[in-house]
């Protein structure tokens, strides 16, 4: 058996972080209901998060849209961003 340690620094700045579409964001630069919205987001699975057509503005404004966000719009015969 291995034994790894890590200094408690380590630790603690992996509490401070999140993610969201494979991407880490600190916590102390997004708002709380973000934060709240990346967890709920991230527990649910991967049919219902297609599902989702809205992202918090302070993760638009750090991360590009996904293909998981695009759909394609009948009517005029090409993807759209959502």
């Amino acid at each position: 058996m291995a034994l790894c340690i890590i200094p408690s620094s380590v630790y603690a700045q992996g509490l401070n972080k999140i993610y969201f579409e494979g991407r880490e964001y600190d916590k102390s630069s997004l708002l709380v209901e973000t934060i709240e919205w990346v967890e709920w987001y991230n527990s649910l699975s991967d049919n219902l998060q297609i599902m989702v057509n809205y992202i918090p503005e302070d993760l638009k404004s750090r991360t590009s849209v996904t293909s998981k966000f695009e759909v394609l719009d009948s009517e005029a015969n090409k993807v759209r961003r959502i």
